[in-house]
């Protein structure tokens, strides 16, 4: 398949567009997409590659990273946040808050590695969950401040899902998820943060 034509792609709109007026094989690079789209951009490329003409894919796996935080992004705002707007002192939702948290701050840097630019909003997101749920495990704040800060947390996520993700050229991101879903190294919780820091 040496010699194909080279695309790039910058979005869902793009690549949607590509698959209407091309009916011939394409390597294709997927440069940049919106966090929100990338879960439709994966589907979509993935029925590309399988189907003929037959499309060659590359950063293919960097979009599944990102596709698995657009999707833990979905669980969050629509399960476990109105779980603690209902009941702040959730133990379960504090879990799982801890839990994303986690698994944004290293699903995120197998895209453009530690501190770069998505990796840095992901894993401040990150913290934001995972400090709001030390507070509620160590009974630090308050009933009224837990469902308050809700509303910061969903704030942040939220703008987390708009995000443009640039996608760096490179292998970088040859890391396989760790076992068991990957909320730390192991894939258990990572210890919970000292200190009574504030969200």
């Amino acid at each position: 398949m040496a010699g194909l034509p080279a695309v790039p792609i910058d979005g869902l709109r793009d690549a949607v567009l590509l698959t209407a007026t091309n009916d011939y094989p394409l390597r294709v690079t997927v440069c940049s997409v919106e966090l929100r789209q990338a879960p439709a951009l994966l589907d979509l490329l993935v029925k590309a590659q399988r189907q003929p003409p037959g499309w060659i894919v590359t950063r293919d796996r960097k979009l599944r990273h990102l596709s698995r935080i657009a999707n833990e992004a979905e669980i969050i705002l629509d399960v476990i946040l109105p779980v603690l707007m209902e009941t702040p002192d959730d133990d379960d939702a504090s879990r799982l808050l801890l839990r994303y948290g986690w698994s944004l701050h290293h699903v995120s840097r197998k895209v453009d590695g530690p501190g770069g630019p998505f990796s840095s909003v992901a894993s401040t997101a990150g913290a934001l969950l995972r400090r709001h749920s030390d507070h509620l495990h160590k009974r630090t704040r308050g009933i009224g401040w837990l469902r308050d800060n809700v509303d910061a947390l969903r704030a942040s996520v939220l703008a987390l899902k708009t995000t443009i993700v640039e996608i760096p050229y490179g292998d970088g991101d040859g890391d396989e998820d760790p076992p068991g879903g990957g909320e730390g190294p192991s894939g258990r919780e990572e210890p919970r943060e000292g200190g009574n820091q504030q969200a």
